[in-house]
């Protein structure tokens, strides 16, 4: 029987855990006891403790060759639902190859039948446990949850939002806040992601269901950012502008002057009022914002 002890790594896991033997191959990089293991119906779907299948384990130590032989093995196999299966944490092989910034990973998944879209993980997940070991006592629901092209998004992994949309992924999926995509691509300022997108159809409007006056629609993510870029594609894309011109007004954002003429261009309403039934120029005063008084 294989043991070791794990210690605190890159993909956060902290544990002393038996490892079976095709995990135990792949840790090693003996392609040669991946072959004969395989050879003599060796399973791929196999988990350990933590839920890993070997084919975590390869994308998580980068194994290429091995992850394909793993990938083809499924395959001819007729067993392409095990390149789905989610470790403890919720963690697909996908949603690995994403987290990792792994094109030909992700490509040698999908090539081989894994599903583009999986289950919504914990978006933070392996960073707090990185950061403060396993017995950091979060809560699983007081975390976001993302699926890969959510994941996509927020870290601006252009190449592999395209893949993902390539194989079907769901363009306008949210998790239980509304949050899409396109929401945290414009919340991290990846303009290059909220293009792509947006070509593919991503609905502009779609709101944040926990905040009362949709105050986080993926335009008003640019809007705080004075991401003039973003809000350009996101307005011409049919993105509503009223709530964008109430925060450009309160929150002095950056390129205060030109956010509110962009808006103005398109026809954001300067007599919409927020819940202390104040207009955009009531606000601006309230706020002592110049540049957004003087629009008023």
């Amino acid at each position: 029987m294989f043991t070791r002890q794990r210690t605190k790594c890159q993909d956060g896991d902290a544990d002393s855990e038996e490892l079976l033997p095709l995990h135990q191959a792949v840790e090693d990089a003996n392609e040669n006891l991946v072959d004969t293991l395989l050879a003599h119906g060796g399973l791929p779907d196999a988990q350990n403790s933590l839920g890993e299948t070997p084919i975590h384990y390869a994308i998580l130590m980068g194994r290429i060759n091995i992850l394909k032989k793993l990938v083809s093995a499924c395959k001819v196999r007729g067993q392409s639902w095990i390149l789905d299966i989610p470790d403890i944490k919720d963690r697909t092989a996908v949603y690995l190859a994403i987290w990792k910034g792994q094109i030909e990973i992700l490509q040698i998944l999908l090539e081989g039948g894994a599903k583009p879209d999986g289950p919504l993980t914990r978006l933070h997940a392996c960073i707090a446990v990185c950061d403060h070991g396993e017995n950091y006592p979060y809560k699983r629901s007081s975390l976001e949850q993302v699926s890969p092209m959510m994941m996509a998004g927020n870290v601006g992994f252009v190449q592999g939002l395209e893949q993902l949309i390539k194989y079907g992924a769901k363009i306008n999926r949210s998790n239980r806040d509304g949050k899409t995509a396109l929401y945290y691509a414009c919340k991290n300022g990846h303009n290059e992601c909220i293009k792509i997108l947006l070509q593919a159809k991503a609905k502009p409007h779609l709101p944040n269901l926990k905040t009362k006056w949709n105050t986080e629609q993926p335009l008003v993510m640019a809007t705080k950012q004075g991401n003039v870029t973003a809000m350009g594609l996101l307005l011409k894309h049919g993105a509503p502008p009223s709530s964008a011109l109430m925060l450009a007004a309160e929150r002095k954002v950056y390129n205060c002057k030109e956010c509110i003429e962009l808006l103005l261009e398109y026809k954001a309403d300067i007599n919409v009022i927020n819940d202390k039934g104040e207009n955009a120029a009531m606000v601006a005063a309230r706020e002592d914002n110049p540049e957004a008084l003087r629009y008023g």
